[in-house]
């Protein structure tokens, strides 16, 4: 530059003749930083509307017509009163229906059992046998059922479970059967009908439920 030097301090960036050829940097436009930003607004849009869908789904309420327990009725106070009578196994109010055509009624009346080496009687024989009501809940009540030849059995009425399929209700039924505990009584057998089920299962004397586990403290202290 006709003999003048150029001073360079403070002039980190200067470049071009008689200096070294400048490099251009390269900077985001406006254009791409218009789609990161449309990027980033959608990403935060997708992650709160899939929130809201999760928290609706938690506080969606339970239907009314499904077996859930907290929609269940309460049996009348005085179904708990002891002494049913042998008529209140199976309910006057659902009478069993029509069988299909080459069927005899019993046939439709039958109990499907779920211990093999247990001596059988049929629905009929269970039905005419005295009952007693030991207690209610909200599925409905149990009643001891003397047979007779010295067998009790203890007989849970499902009367709110209208909502549960054959196929369903036999398949939990077969999981209880396969279930073993000291602590837990044998399900013998079972009845399903659409309007009512029978559990049976073995009779336990002797108090409650909490004397069997823990003994004649927890008995007394109850």
């Amino acid at each position: 530059m006709n003999g003048v030097k150029l001073k360079k301090t403070g002039n980190i960036g200067l470049c071009g003749l008689p200096l070294k050829p400048c490099v251009d940097t390269p900077k985001l436009s406006t254009a791409s930083k218009v789609i990161v930003g449309i990027s980033l607004a959608a990403t935060l849009a997708a992650i709160v509307v899939a929130v809201v869908i999760l928290t609706t789904r938690k506080r969606l309420p339970v239907p009314e017509d499904g077996p859930s327990v907290a929609h269940l009725k309460t049996p009348p106070r005085d179904e708990l009163e002891r002494g049913g009578s042998e008529a209140e196994l199976i309910s006057p109010e659902c009478p069993t229906p029509p069988p299909p055509d080459g069927k005899r009624p019993e046939q439709g009346m039958k109990l499907s059992f779920l211990v093999e080496n247990r001596e059988r009687f049929d629905l009929n024989e269970l039905l005419k046998a005295s009952a007693e009501m030991l207690g209610g809940g909200v599925f409905g009540s149990t009643y001891k059922a003397a047979l007779g030849r010295g067998r009790t059995m203890a007989v849970k009425r499902f009367r709110h479970m209208n909502d549960v399929g054959r196929e369903d209700f036999h398949e939990h039924m077969r999981r209880l059967g396969r279930l073993s505990h000291r602590n837990l009584l044998a399900v013998v057998a079972f009845h399903y009908r659409k309007e009512e089920k029978l559990l049976v299962s073995d009779f336990a004397p002797n108090l409650s439920l909490a004397f069997h586990l823990h003994g004649i403290i927890a008995f007394l202290s109850s």
